[in-house]
C-alpha cells in the first residue's frame, strides 16, 4: 500500500534509504542495505524527535509516524456494538484494531482531552483538519496545507 506524503515520512520507527522505507529487521539481516540508511523523518505538530529511535513522540491530540494525522478512530464502529465496542475489541486480528482502525479508542495515540495532558501539548491544544498541519511560524499558529499529502492537487507546491 503506498501512502501519498513525502518520501519516509510514514515510516514506523524505519529509516529511509532511496526515498523508501528501510526497517531495523531488514538491517539486521542485511547490514549493507542500512549503510546509507538515514533518518529523513520532520516531525509535524510539535513532535518531539528521537533521532537515534527515527521516531516521534506526538503532542496530545496527534498521530501518525511524522504526528501529522489527527488521534481519531479510523472505523465508524468504534466503541460500538455490534463492532468494536470495548477496549477488549483492542487485541483483535493480532492487535490490527488498535494499531489501525480504532486507535484513539484503543489509546494507540494520545486524543486531546481538557485538563489531562499524556505526552504534551502544542498551540493551545489546537488541531488541524485531515491534510492539514499546525504552522508554528505564526501566532497565534495557524493550519496549513501539507504537500505531499492527501489534500494536495496539482495547484499546490511540494515542499
Amino acid at each position: 500500500m503506498y501512502i501519498i506524503a513525502k518520501p519516509c515520512s510514514q515510516c514506523s520507527n524505519a529509516l529511509c534509504r532511496n526515498n523508501l522505507c528501510v526497517s531495523h529487521e531488514q538491517c539486521k539481516k542485511n547490514p549493507k542495505v542500512c549503510e546509507t540508511a538515514k533518518c529523513n523523518l520532520k516531525c509535524q505538530n510539535c513532535g518531539l524527535l528521537d533521532k537515534k529511535a527515527c521516531k516521534c513522540t506526538c503532542a496530545d491530540g496527534w498521530d501518525s509516524p511524522d504526528c501529522s494525522r489527527v488521534c481519531k478512530d479510523d472505523h465508524q464502529r468504534c466503541g460500538m456494538n455490534p463492532g468494536f465496542p470495548t477496549k477488549a475489541s483492542c487485541s483483535l486480528n493480532n492487535f490490527a484494531i488498535a494499531k489501525k482502525y480504532c486507535r484513539k479508542m484503543c489509546r494507540s495515540c494520545n486524543p486531546l482531552i481538557e485538563h489531562t495532558i499524556f505526552n504534551h501539548v502544542c498551540c493551545e491544544r489546537k488541531l488541524c483538519g485531515d491534510g492539514y498541519v499546525l504552522n508554528l511560524k505564526n501566532k497565534p499558529c495557524s493550519c496549513t496545507l501539507l504537500c505531499p499529502g492527501p489534500k494536495c492537487g496539482k495547484n499546490h507546491l511540494y515542499f
